[in-house]
C-alpha cells in the first residue's frame, strides 16, 4: 500500500498528482516495502554503528531514486521535479524531517536531471549491509541454544534464516538488481 495525504495532493496540479501516484505505485511494484521492513529492524538494532546508519540512509535514498525512475517513464522528469519541489517546500514549512534530508532531495533532483545507469548492485549491497548484522546475531543466538555444532536446533535455525533472508526476498533483490 502507498499512502499519499490529501494535503500533499492539494498542492499539486493534475500531472504532478499523477507523478506522485506513479512514484508511490513504483514503490509497491518494486517490493520496496518488504525490503524496508526487513532492513529497518536491523537498522534500529544496530543504529549505533555508523556503517549501518549510512547503509540505511543510502538504501532509502536509492529506493526513492528507483521509484522516481519508474515514474519518469510515465510522466517525465520535469513533472516529477516540479512535484518534488512543491512537496519539499511544503514539508519544510511543516518541519517534517521524516521526508528526507536536503542532501537526499538534491541527489534525487540531480538524478532526475542527469540520469545515471541504475546501480542495482549498489542497492543490494546497501540492503545486505543493513540485514547481515541482524542475521549474524540471530544465528549466534541459535548457536548458543544448540548443544553441538551439528545439532538439529542449529541446523533448523540456519534453514529458517536461509528462507527468511534468501527465498522470501530473492525476488526483491533480483528486481532491484535488474
Amino acid at each position: 500500500r502507498a499512502l499519499v495525504t490529501t494535503g500533499t495532493l492539494s498542492l499539486l496540479s493534475d500531472q504532478e498528482r499523477r507523478a506522485v501516484l506513479e512514484h508511490e505505485a513504483a514503490h509497491v511494484r518494486l517490493g520496496h516495502t518488504r525490503l524496508l521492513e526487513i532492513a529497518s529492524g536491523s537498522a534500529q538494532l544496530y543504529w549505533f554503528m555508523p556503517p549501518v546508519r549510512n547503509a540505511w540512509h543510502g538504501m532509502r535514498r536509492e529506493l526513492e531514486v528507483a521509484a522516481d525512475n519508474e515514474a519518469r517513464k510515465v510522466v517525465g522528469a520535469p513533472i516529477i521535479m516540479a512535484a518534488l519541489a512543491k512537496v519539499v517546500t511544503q514539508r519544510a514549512k511543516l518541519a517534517d524531517a521524516h521526508f528526507g534530508t536536503p542532501d537526499s532531495v538534491r541527489y534525487r533532483i540531480r538524478r532526475l536531471q542527469e540520469p545515471m545507469p541504475t546501480r542495482g548492485d549498489r542497492l543490494v549491497a546497501l540492503g545486505v549491509a543493513v540485514v547481515v548484522p541482524s542475521a549474524l546475531v540471530t544465528f549466534a543466538s541459535c548457536a548458543l541454544t544448540a548443544n553441538h555444532i551439528f545439532s538439529p536446533a542449529l541446523f533448523s535455525c540456519a534453514i529458517v534464516l536461509s528462507l527468511i533472508f534468501g527465498v522470501l526476498h530473492w525476488r526483491n533483490l533480483i528486481h532491484l538488481h535488474a
